[in-house]
């Protein structure tokens, strides 16, 4: 049975969009410093770890053998995340569902990683897109082509954050893309003036209350654009990006 088709299916990145990476990177150290605390008696503060080799630090400060990194790295994939969503997130999700688009989100990472992340905001989503369960990491088509596959739709959006990686696909394959600029909390910083055309989204905005206000905008002109080629007789419209 066909997937219904949907006005607009709108796909969110994750790590950095939706919540600040740099809390998870918090939580994770401080789940691993806990448990290194209860098995060793060792006591190591997670605000005073090094930005570089926070898990060797940890590791030293409790006089664990080298062999033990990879279970503290485990223990910080692993962990149950403290992370919130972005403020305005659930509005404009809910202002999404209202208008019957679909949600989902697409992210590269582990997918156990990612699947708590998930949990942990409390998303309900039509679709979860993860790399690793793929075999293919952004800028690769295929996780965009997975998502026109599951979740068919009119338009496509996508909001992310990181140019490096999260607009190439998704604008050579038509999509209306959202970058999120970067926070001052991001892990990631870029000098958005020195970005090739190809790594750039379609608009920029500060945080989801404009990012809600794009996506109500351009619902209205691909509406409109819709009621226009349907009063055309002959000849069609194209839409632009900023028409999707």
């Amino acid at each position: 049975m066909a997937a219904e088709r949907r006005p607009r299916t709108i796909v969110f990145d994750l790590d950095d969009t939706l919540y600040a990476e740099a809390d998870y990177v918090r939580s994770g150290l401080a789940a691993v410093t806990a448990l290194v605390g209860r098995l060793t008696g060792a006591a190591v503060d997670p605000v005073e770890l090094p930005e570089t080799d926070p898990l060797g630090a940890i590791r030293r400060a409790a006089r664990l053998p080298e062999a033990a990194f990879e279970a503290l790295l485990w223990t910080y994939r692993l962990h149950r995340p403290a992370i919130t969503l972005r403020p305005g997130v659930a509005a404009a999700i809910a202002q999404c569902r209202r208008r019957g688009e679909a949600i989902a989100v697409l992210t590269d990472g582990r997918a156990i990683s990612q699947r708590l992340k998930v949990a942990a905001l409390g998303l309900e989503l039509d679709g979860l897109f993860i790399s690793e369960e793929l075999g293919a990491a952004k800028p690769s088509q295929a996780g965009f082509v997975a998502v026109e596959n599951a979740l068919p739709a009119a338009r496509y959006v996508y909001v992310a954050d990181n140019p490096a990686k999260d607009f190439i696909a998704p604008n050579a394959r038509g999509w209306y893309t959202i970058g999120l600029r970067p926070r001052p909390d991001a892990i990631h910083k870029w000098d958005l003036a020195a970005l090739p055309a190809a790594t750039r989204p379609h608009d920029w905005a500060d945080d989801f209350s404009a990012i809600a206000a794009l996506l109500d905008q351009c619902a209205v002109r691909s509406r409109s654009s819709r009621s226009a080629t349907r009063r055309r007789i002959a000849g069609s419209i194209v839409p632009s990006p900023t028409d999707l």
